[in-house]
């Protein structure tokens, strides 16, 4: 492993231990930059959302960002991967906030591609020597995505920023440890958010194999990690319209409680990081199932969000009618 040792003159020394990295699996938000792909751990990730180019300014020569009343630093990963711009530049970028050494940072990259669990390997020598590379995994595809150590990446970033920026307070890192991540998605036009750690992967349609005798929810079961995964039209088990697929449509498979599952959601919005006091209950009357599946609602940019608990979106018995027998499925292509 390594130790960091920072001195500050009159504040104090920080000392920071980083053991050898071994195989692990954990959810990790994949990034395009250019070509490539690039894996950031979840752990790390505040918030994800789409670069607003009039809220970059210049501060003493650095780039920062206004997010919520404060300003954060930006890093674009094309600047320093030394990617020029004029390959395979996108016309809109994106923005992943995450906190390193107290200190929240703006990622900005050329595309999201959705959160997945990953199985993290280690990089032999003489790789395993690159700065601000924890890792590498390898993707369902088969191609491999580097994952990124954004504490190594941006240490001499922060430390020149601190000298500009007046560090968090220790109000605002309680506050931070308060705050919820929520993976938010969208039915019709509303939005709705739930736990990240429930969600394991976001995936395109794909083909599915119906079952005839299914409830009318269950739209089929599709391969994911070589186990079958029945497929829950959420619309239909939220008792809302149901509406035709299009290129936004995507299979959000959850953890429930062990049991996987893939709700389909008619678009997926972005990470958000909601503060705890912000989520007020609902103030409607619901029946009992309702108050298990509807933790709450809580506002944000675009309106109201409403909190839901994925493990509760399926009574047990519900639960039960997901064994789905193979012998009685039809296979059904599906081509967005």
């Amino acid at each position: 492993g390594t130790l960091d040792i920072e001195s500050q003159r009159g504040a104090g020394t920080t000392f920071r231990i980083r053991l050898p990295l071994t195989l692990a699996i954990i959810p990790a938000l994949l990034v395009r930059v250019a070509q490539s792909v690039y894996a950031l751990p979840l752990t790390i990730v505040d918030a994800v959302l789409r670069l607003q180019p009039h809220r970059v300014q210049q501060l003493s020569g650095l780039k920062v960002y206004q997010l919520n009343g404060k300003v954060i630093p930006l890093l674009h990963l094309r600047e320093l991967f030394k990617i020029s711009h004029e390959v395979g530049s996108p016309s809109k970028e994106f923005l992943v906030t995450a906190s390193v050494h107290g200190t929240q940072v703006g990622l900005v990259v050329d595309e999201l591609l959705g959160q997945q669990e990953i199985v993290i390997k280690a990089l032999g020598p003489p790789l395993d020597r690159l700065e601000g590379i924890a890792g590498v995994t390898e993707l369902g595809d088969g191609r491999l995505a580097l994952i990124l150590d954004a504490a190594q990446l941006t240490a001499n970033y922060v430390r020149h920023v601190r000298r500009i920026i007046p560090e968090v307070t220790e109000a605002e890192a309680e506050e931070h440890v308060q705050q919820l991540q929520l993976f938010t998605f969208a039915l019709g036009g509303q939005a709705y958010g739930a736990l990240v750690e429930q969600v394991s992967e976001v995936l395109r349609p794909c083909a599915l194999t119906r079952v005839p005798t299914a409830p009318e929810f269950i739209e089929g079961v599709v391969e994911w990690r070589e186990m079958p995964v029945p497929v829950v039209d959420l619309r239909k088990r939220l008792g809302l319209d149901t509406s035709e697929w299009d290129r936004w449509t995507r299979f959000v498979v959850a953890d429930l409680e062990g049991q996987y599952v893939a709700f389909i959601v008619d678009r997926v919005l972005q990470i958000l990081s909601i503060a705890t006091e912000q989520i007020q209950p609902v103030t409607v009357p619901l029946p009992p199932r309702g108050r298990e599946m509807v933790k709450g609602v809580c506002r944000w940019d675009e309106g109201l969000l409403l909190l839901l608990d994925l493990a509760h979106i399926l009574e047990p018995e519900e639960k039960g009618m997901l064994s789905i027998e193979p012998a009685s499925a039809t296979h059904v292509d599906v081509n967005m």
